[in-house]
């Protein structure tokens, strides 16, 4: 089964932990903590497209939120605030 986690939410210093064997979906949010974004503690996969991670570089990059653990994809991310 898939979950669907925060659509359209703005998060400030908070993380998103997905601690599951299932598959999870996190889209349309404007993850701003500027720590980690998305962390991935359990066997699922995460499926973290189409996010804003604080930056217009994407995940991973100076100053922008980041994704730790195994099977995050973010790839395509938004590049820019979504409203």
């Amino acid at each position: 089964p898939r979950s669907t986690l925060f659509p359209y939410t703005t998060l400030f210093r908070s993380d998103v932990v997905v601690n599951t064997p299932a598959d999870v979906d996190i889209h349309f949010n404007n993850l701003l903590g500027g720590n980690i974004g998305v962390a991935n503690t359990g066997s699922g996969k995460v499926n973290a497209t189409y996010n804003y991670w604080g930056c217009f570089f994407g995940p991973n990059s100076n100053k922008c939120s980041s994704v730790s653990g195994p099977g995050v994809t973010f790839v395509p991310f938004s590049p820019i605030p979504l409203l």
